[in-house]
């Protein structure tokens, strides 16, 4: 099934004719080329965009938020003297427009449309970016292609694309709440075993670029090896679930042994904070399965955020001053 495009048109309001046919002729090129009514749905912007109760730029905004392209009719509206040269630019409404357009949806999903007719001067910054050139008149012989032609490449390249993943606002506010969680547990923790009491962890969480989720790297010592750990494992996927100051980091991993086996398993990490910008403590709960007679074990521990001075220590080859923070660490958690 073709996903529904919807494609919002701007222009100036001297060019509000050339922006209806546009947005009528890029829904009506769809229809054509897929054989389907409602596959695209290009509005022009005199279509209800501007309400009375919003501002300007949160009228475009709103619109945005349902678009999956925008379109902006370029033209040169006003004349200007530029460095000793009489040139017609487009408005300056409509330069802002494409600007914000890019920003928001990218560069991808935005296209300026410029009529050959109108000399158009096109701004530096947008050197290098192809426009979509075109006659109103319909005339190509070394000229641009019309209007219509026009609309057919364009269409044809958006259906290329795509739908455009439009989350709610409640959707992109969770979004933000968990980066913001994610930036603050991101570094390197303390895990206090409790199986295993003369051991302690070393976790570094990192962000993960394909999701609002963690990454996570752990390394466990003996404060009599800090140079050999006695195992080491990574996550292989992860999933960050939560709301506030708690979360839960739910991740698969796989590990080894150094001289042993592989081992593989399951873990949660809970974290509970007084805010989201200051999380000092979590707890760990790990299912492990031990490759090779796969038998597997529940476990429990604690996490605590490390001192970014111990983490430095901890990253490098200096085993002596690694061995008196793993003492340290390893007495704190036994109470001693």
């Amino acid at each position: 099934m073709v996903a529904s495009l919807r494609i919002f048109v701007a222009s100036s309001s001297e060019r509000i004719d050339t922006a209806i046919e546009i947005a009528r002729m890029l829904t009506a090129t769809g229809k054509r080329i897929t054989g389907q009514s409602k596959v695209v749905d290009a509005v022009p912007w005199t279509n209800g965009t501007f309400s009375f109760s919003r501002t300007y730029i949160e009228s475009l905004e709103r619109e945005l938020d349902r678009a999956d392209f925008a379109v902006v009719v370029y033209a040169g509206d006003d004349l200007a003297r530029v460095r000793q040269e009489d040139v017609s630019l487009p408005r300056d409404n409509v330069i802002f427009e494409l600007g914000l357009f890019i920003g928001r949806l990218s560069r991808e999903r935005s296209f300026f449309f410029v009529d050959h007719a109108a000399e158009t001067r096109i701004a530096s910054d947008l050197s290098g970016v192809k426009e979509v050139s075109f006659t109103m008149d319909g005339k190509t012989g070394g000229q641009p292609p019309s209007l219509a032609k026009a609309c057919q490449s364009v269409v044809s390249q958006m259906l290329e694309v795509g739908e455009r993943f439009k989350p709610g606002s409640d959707i992109r506010a969770h979004q933000q709440e968990a980066w913001h969680f994610i930036r603050a547990a991101s570094g390197c923790w303390w895990s206090f075993q409790h199986w295993e009491r003369d051991g302690i962890g070393f976790v570094t969480l990192t962000p993960d670029a394909a999701g609002p989720t963690l990454k996570v790297k752990g390394v466990a010592f003996a404060p009599s090896l800090p140079a050999c750990p006695i195992a080491q494992w990574r996550s292989t996927n992860s999933v960050l679930t939560g709301s506030g100051t708690e979360w839960t980091l739910q991740f698969g991993w796989e590990g080894t042994v150094p001289g042993k086996h592989r081992y593989s398993g399951t873990s949660r990490y809970l974290f509970s904070a007084l805010s989201a910008s200051s999380i000092l403590a979590g707890r760990g709960e790990i299912v492990e399965t031990n490759m090779a007679d796969f038998s597997s074990t529940y476990k429990e521990a604690e996490l605590e955020r490390c001192d970014d001075d111990d983490a430095k220590v901890m990253i490098t080859n200096d085993n002596d001053a690694r061995r008196l923070i793993l003492e340290r660490q390893l007495s704190r958690w036994k109470g001693w």
